[in-house]
């Protein structure tokens, strides 16, 4: 078995604080040609707030299909970019 995802980022979000930063928001892209994936994205966004401690309205998923082009369009993968803003938490002085 692999390692839990939603452990693993709770210890990115640690490790976030711990440097002295805070997490801004999260944009991310999902593409799959299935399933379909609009009905899940709420509950996604909700657990991904949670794990990182912050607000459901700093995260931002969508999903896309390729169009049935490569691997991703013929359903034999899926795949997943995202970006984070992170913001140096304000020094004392």
């Amino acid at each position: 078995a692999g390692a839990d995802s939603r452990t693993l980022l709770r210890e990115v979000a640690h490790r976030v604080v711990a440097t002295g930063y805070t997490i801004g928001n999260i944009d991310a892209t999902i593409i799959a040609q299935q399933p379909k994936m609009a009905p899940h994205i709420p509950q996604m966004v909700s657990r991904i707030a949670e794990d990182l401690g912050v607000s459901p309205q700093q995260v931002n998923i969508k999903a896309k299909t390729n169009e049935k082009l490569g691997f991703l369009g013929r359903e034999e993968g899926m795949a997943a970019e995202a970006v984070a803003m992170l913001i140096r938490a304000a020094e004392p002085g």
